[in-house]
């Protein structure tokens, strides 16, 4: 999975990546071609445009258009008209120059939590109650209930790594042995590899682990 980051601006390039990059995969492109190419993939996970690009505002419909991931906006300036625009014209959100890594990172976390959500709705309303799973595309398995709950804290993230304690704390609300949660996310692992390869867990060392991918529905 990953970020499709369109811009020609090579300084907001430097700084977007600096930002994202510890937590997503991300694609810049430069040009409208290799644009449109990577929006019709299935990997796509949110895009970021530069406001500053020709025709952005163009871009901000053809976007909304084709796909449903969460678009953000890089607005040259605070102007009100301006942001109004650009929603109106299909972002989901709009980031007004100058901006702090933080805010960028907070914003677009909200957005694909969002979207995430949105989208698990509509497959829960078809799956009968009292059962515990997930869905990825067609596939589905049956979790535990232990195994759905760590997946469900996983999604919260929207791709950001969570700390092995607060996942033990979110799971027991107790001083749990951290080998029980490392065996239910080595089960969860298994059962993910089953239903789709581009959904995993990804650990890293020293930090958490963290969901990678997207389109999948916990009950």
């Amino acid at each position: 999975m990953f970020l499709v980051l369109y811009c020609a601006d090579r300084l907001l390039v430097r700084m977007i990546r600096s930002a994202l990059e510890d937590t997503y995969r991300i694609r810049h492109v430069a040009t409208e071609a290799r644009l449109e190419a990577l929006l019709r993939s299935k990997d796509l996970l949110a895009v970021i445009l530069d406001g500053g690009v020709a025709r952005a505002g163009e871009w901000c419909r053809r976007i909304r258009a084709g796909t449903t991931v969460p678009l953000l906006v890089i607005a040259a300036g605070d102007a009100a008209a301006e942001r109004t625009k650009l929603l109106q014209m299909g972002a989901d959100d709009v980031v007004s120059r100058p901006f702090s890594r933080e805010e960028l990172r907070v914003r677009l976390h909200a957005k694909l939590r969002r979207a995430n959500w949105e989208w698990q709705r509509a497959v829960l309303s078809t799956i009968p109650q009292g059962r515990h799973g997930c869905s990825a595309g067609r596939s589905h398995i049956h979790l535990t209930p232990a195994e759905a709950h760590l997946l469900s804290l996983l999604q919260q993230h929207a791709g950001s790594f969570v700390a092995l304690d607060e996942l033990r704390q979110g799971m027991w609300d107790e001083d749990a042995q951290l080998g029980r949660l490392r065996y239910h996310i080595c089960q969860l692992r298994r059962r993910l590899a089953a239903i789709d390869e581009r959904v995993r867990i990804e650990t890293r060392r020293g930090t958490g682990y963290r969901l990678v991918g997207r389109g999948v529905a916990v009950w």
